[in-house]
């Protein structure tokens, strides 16, 4: 097994065809994928509840061969923890979604919407909304949402 070293990943040659996984003999888990392109990524593979799980780490170049490495022992660390990775890049994903986003992607749907509904929609998003549409739907609380929509009286009208 070849320490993943930088003269080793710049001189590995790609297979025939599909890829093969050079590991590492420090990290178990840890390797170098060569694709038959010629694309070298570095990987970090282990099991998480008893499943297979593979994380591309990133691009040789991109990544040093030490940045890689202490990537791969954190993503392994998790799997050991009984955390996916790739489930926690979903859900980072997914908490960094815009109310512009959301209703663009709503929008799209099909036979979803009538067109004047749509207008209406879009005319929220634009006045009402405005200041909240760049911003991450997780990241509006419920507080902000009350306050948004508190009556607000003229000071001589009694509630």
């Amino acid at each position: 097994m070849p320490k993943l070293t930088k003269p080793f990943c710049e001189t590995v040659k790609p297979p025939d065809t599909g890829y093969h996984i050079h590991w590492d003999n420090r990290i178990s888990g840890y390797g170098l994928r060569v694709t038959a392109s010629g694309v070298r990524a570095f990987v970090a593979q282990g099991r998480v509840k008893g499943k297979a799980v593979i994380v591309t780490i990133g691009r040789f170049g991109l990544y040093t061969e030490d940045q890689a490495r202490k990537r791969a022992q954190s993503l392994l660390q998790q799997m050991r923890d009984g955390i996916d990775p790739r489930d926690v890049k979903r859900e980072d994903e997914a908490k960094a979604v815009t109310l512009r986003q959301l209703a663009d992607t709503f929008f799209a749907r099909p036979g979803m919407l009538k067109d004047s509904s749509r207008a209406e929609m879009e005319r929220h998003i634009k006045t009402t909304f405005e200041k909240w549409q760049h911003r991450a739907i997780a990241s509006i609380t419920p507080a902000e949402c009350r306050k948004r929509y508190e009556p607000t009286f003229p000071k001589w009208h009694a509630v």
